[in-house]
């Protein structure tokens, strides 16, 4: 098979209807959120793939019906209401850092036992911030020196206050806390995010603290 691929100048107007790729983001966070809200919830423009993929067999796994459209980009999900059915539940977030950040921090909301994994790249990254957040909060989490594998013993997530810095890289050590901390049994007291003026990163995403 070549690798090239010709392209020629079109002779006269383009016309059609494209359908853009939804964002792997974005869909992993509403399947989550719509997991956990009450009634059904149908979401539409999704990314169907592997790493969405590994977030709908999680969910599934913890007792959410999912059903899924890939010719229509659509996915439809019956929420929990704040609680997995699911007691006990072994799960593989394989590649996907999303999943393995958002579920961590959601699966305190259960009541049973939950073994979280991922492939041999994510066992590689460091999660221990979560953690941290996590055991401040009351959840008894046991995990390798602040790597996955988790095991995670939920009895319902009470809430609380944490205060932790922001990475230097990316948010996404900070964005999956405030998802759990919403749906647990009391109002959360708050996350403060600590941001440092002098970072570029940090300048981008605004004060130096912040309550979320």
């Amino acid at each position: 098979m070549s690798d090239t691929l010709e392209i020629r100048p079109a002779k006269g107007p383009v016309t059609g209807t494209p359908r853009l790729p939804g964002s792997k983001s974005l869909t992993n966070r509403t399947l989550l959120l719509a997991a956990l809200a009450s009634g059904t919830s149908a979401l539409e423009g999704v990314l169907i793939s592997d790493d969405t993929l590994r977030m709908v067999d999680c969910l599934q796994r913890l007792g959410i019906p999912i059903t899924v459209d890939a010719e229509r980009a659509r996915m439809t999900v019956t929420g929990c209401s704040g609680t997995f059915p699911a007691s006990c539940a072994e799960l593989y977030a394989g590649d996907a850092g999303t999943v393995a950040r958002f579920l961590a921090a959601a699966l305190p909301l259960g009541r049973g036992s939950y073994s979280l994994d991922g492939s041999s790249r994510m066992r590689r990254r460091p999660i221990q911030p979560l953690i941290h957040a996590l055991r401040a909060l009351g959840v008894d989490v046991q995990a390798n020196q602040g790597f996955l594998p988790l095991r995670i013993r939920a009895e319902g997530l009470k809430g609380g206050r944490i205060e932790q810095p922001v990475p230097e890289r990316t948010s996404d050590g900070v964005s999956p806390r405030p998802v759990g901390g919403c749906a647990g049994r009391s109002r959360p007291r708050g996350i403060r995010a600590l941001y440092r003026h002098d970072h570029p990163h940090h300048a981008r995403m605004g004060s130096a603290r912040r309550d979320v």
